[in-house]
């Protein structure tokens, strides 16, 4: 990890995966929460890929949209491919895991709650771990989004 010295007492890393990386594993053993290197730096993947805000989104013909994440676990569920599936299933789990971590107080005034983000963040990633476990290629991954939807609301915590 690259550190700079900006002013005395401020450090400034030159790579925000590692930033996150690093906070994330600090909090997880603040917590006394088990987390394999895999799930830890997924988890700061995520981070740094939202840190793009169209990542919340999905691609149409006309442009950027939120679809509420019911519809998309009803579509990846319709999908044939288990490719296409698992990938929307995926992009499902991370919107709600990022939501109910770090965006969790805003829910306060919304019509649905951290738990709706909970509940459809956790199943979509169990969903994926049971499509990746069905093929041995996949089995390491499965495992991950199986812890990921096992302690779900643990991971949100340390998000936020």
């Amino acid at each position: 990890m690259v550190e700079l010295m900006a002013q005395p007492g401020i450090l400034v890393q030159t790579n925000v995966r590692e930033f996150f990386y690093d906070a994330l594993s600090a909090e997880l053993a603040r917590q006394q929460l088990g987390a394999q290197p895999a799930t830890i730096g997924y988890l700061a993947g995520l981070l740094t890929a939202f840190l793009r805000t169209e990542r919340f989104y999905e691609k149409t013909e006309s442009g950027l949209s939120f679809r509420p994440l019911a519809l998309r676990q009803g579509g990846a569920l319709q999908l044939l491919g288990s490719g296409h599936r698992a990938r929307t299933l995926r992009e499902l789990g991370d919107v709600a895991l990022f939501v109910a971590g770090v965006l969790a107080e805003s829910l306060n005034r919304k019509l649905v709650d951290v738990d709706y983000y909970t509940a459809m963040g956790g199943s979509a990633y169990a969903r994926l771990a049971d499509t990746l476990n069905a093929n041995e290629a996949g089995l390491p991954f499965g495992t991950m989004f199986a812890d990921l939807a096992r302690q779900f609301t643990d991971y949100a915590d340390v998000l936020g």
